[in-house]
């Protein structure tokens, strides 16, 4: 697609669209780049903290929670999406020690989350890079480069400096003294959190590698190229595995059995001791950890094998290939250069990456699925936290973000039409017939089967907001006047369009007095108001989708 140039009026109402999760910064942005948020110190309400995702798989930065794709558990309505431990909640706890600079950057133009810590001393510079790999899609990283690394030798020094950087369990700093730079001790801590209540996880057998007292893992680079096979590779680099099933299917009629998950993981030490070299020159090395998850452990351990076959430059790099791509295909471009501006352009760009961050990546290293439609908060939010919206589709999906979707990639456009064909269809089928219409009738939330997943609390929302069902042919029809894929209508748009159409012919009642039809006892947006006669906006909807439908 071609890049747009929009004005100002139409980029706001577009801005109504988005999924907004704001960084509070206490420093100032430069002027130059209209893509990245810098801070010198985190929220204190994690709620604020920047979302990755690349569709497959989404988390909060710090949090001990991964979601992935098309994963619930809980029946009915009590499904939500399942938390995942978050293994790649990896950080360095003894910045304070180091006595130095912290500046944490969300980069929304790579997808990356860095933080970069400075000491004092500008002995070195440390760099943190947190992503879900854009590629890789079955993958969460984390990256520690250390550069500038420029320190002599001292004779206490009980490190091998042939190697630049060293892991090791039990480190040591054995000389303090700044003038006579040794090593120093990073200290690492991995924080996925309690044990999930939703997936009856399982330790494969023979899968986990023990990490034995003072053992030192190699670098990455090494490693990989000794390794014939997986299990070679385990032995080398600790990986562990678990595997299982969530606990409680959504509805047994559409899902015979609990969905499951596989999670991969490589030993993260408690401590990496750094080396300089006894040559004044600019050195850097680079570590790299990782997080697989899929439904089938096939799919994660290849996944963790072709990751980790990458230098973890090359690795890097075909992440950020991808969202160049990306960011070329499409962008908004602001003409204007004032503060007002650039914190316009700053909050647009965000916009586009939190929203895309949760649709699935268009190139990727193994086949993905079926895509499981687009929550209000995304893919890095869910659970059982209503706030969240459990990771359901309401919606929002059809008319407040589909169209700016629709406008950055019909690719993505269609993904989401294809979640209600493919997914939410054949329970939309039944939903009509046991309320006692024709057609197809979609509920007002709805996650892994497509039938009603509404909470208990809130059974008038449920039973009174049928213009879902409007809203989801609006989208259709805004599909094929912009795309003009006749193909795709025939396909799909067509069979979902007259169903809804017939629904809307069986929920209308003949009004002898006017001689016109109504539609009463609804709820229309205004969710404060139930038992409605002729809401405006449902009358609309309800006429649209009956002429698209004929």
């Amino acid at each position: 697609m071609k890049k747009y140039k929009w004005s100002e009026k139409f980029i706001c109402v577009i801005l109504l669209f988005q999924l907004i999760i704001e960084i509070k910064s206490d420093s100032a942005f430069s002027d130059s780049d209209s893509y990245t948020f810098e801070t010198f110190s985190l929220p204190e309400n994690g709620n604020f903290m920047p979302v990755l995702g690349n569709g497959h798989v989404g988390f909060q930065i710090l949090s001990d929670s991964v979601y992935m794709n098309n994963l619930y558990n809980g029946a009915q309505g009590l499904s939500h999406r399942a938390r995942i431990p978050n293994f790649g909640n990896i950080q360095i706890i003894n910045y304070g020690e180091l006595n130095g600079t912290v500046k944490y950057t969300m980069d929304t133009k790579s997808g990356i989350f860095r933080t970069s810590f400075s000491p004092k001393s500008k002995k070195y510079r440390l760099d943190h890079l947190i992503y879900a790999h854009r590629f890789y899609d079955r993958a969460i990283v984390n990256q520690f480069f250390i550069s500038d690394l420029n320190c002599s030798i001292g004779k206490q020094a009980k490190v091998d400096c042939n190697n630049l950087v060293k892991f090791s369990i039990k480190a040591h700093n054995n000389n303090n003294d700044s003038k006579n730079f040794n090593e120093i001790t990073i200290k690492i801590g991995q924080y996925p959190g309690n044990a999930t209540d939703d997936i009856e996880f399982m330790i494969k057998s023979g899968d986990l590698g023990d990490v034995e007292e003072g053992e030192q893992p190699r670098e990455t680079d090494k490693v990989i190229k000794k390794a014939e096979d997986f299990e070679a590779l385990k032995k080398e680099l600790s990986i562990k595995t678990m595997c299982g099933s969530t606990k409680t299917v959504e509805d047994p009629i559409y899902q015979e059995d609990p969905s499951n998950c596989c999670v991969l993981w490589n030993h993260v030490p408690e401590e990496i001791t750094l080396c300089g070299t006894a040559v004044k020159k600019t050195t850097m090395s680079s570590f790299t950890f990782v997080m697989t998850v899929d439904e089938h452990f096939s799919v994660a351990q290849q996944e963790m094998m072709d990751v980790l076959a990458q230098t973890d430059l090359n690795l890097l790099n075909t992440h950020m290939e991808e969202w160049k791509h990306f960011w070329n295909d499409f962008d908004i471009h602001m003409d204007d250069s004032s503060d007002e501006g650039m914190n316009l352009a700053r909050t647009i760009h965000a916009s586009i990456f939190y929203i895309v961050s949760s649709l699935p990546s268009l190139a990727t290293n193994q086949p993905r699925g079926a895509f499981g439609g687009l929550s209000p908060t995304g893919l890095g939010r869910g659970g059982s936290n209503l706030d969240d919206y459990e990771g359901h589709v309401f919606w929002d999906s059809e008319i407040w973000m589909h169209i700016p979707v629709l406008l950055i990639n019909p690719t993505w456009s269609e993904e989401m039409l294809h979640y209600r064909f493919l997914r939410a269809f054949p329970a939309a089928l039944d939903y009509a017939q046991k309320t006692g219409y024709k057609g197809i009738r979609f509920p007002w939330e709805s996650a892994f089967t497509g039938r009603e997943v509404t909470q208990p609390c809130c059974p008038l929302v449920a039973a009174n907001q049928h213009h879902i069902t409007a809203d989801i042919s609006y989208a259709l029809r805004l599909h094929l006047a912009t795309t003009r894929d006749i193909h795709w209508f025939k396909r799909e748009g067509c069979k979902l369009a007259i169903p809804i159409a017939q629904f809307w012919a069986s929920r209308v009642s003949h009004n002898s007095t006017t001689n016109k039809y109504d539609i009463n006892n609804i709820m229309g947006p205004d969710e404060d108001h139930e038992n409605v006669d002729n809401n405006f906006y449902t009358n609309i909807a309800a006429r649209q989708s009956l002429q698209f439908g004929q």
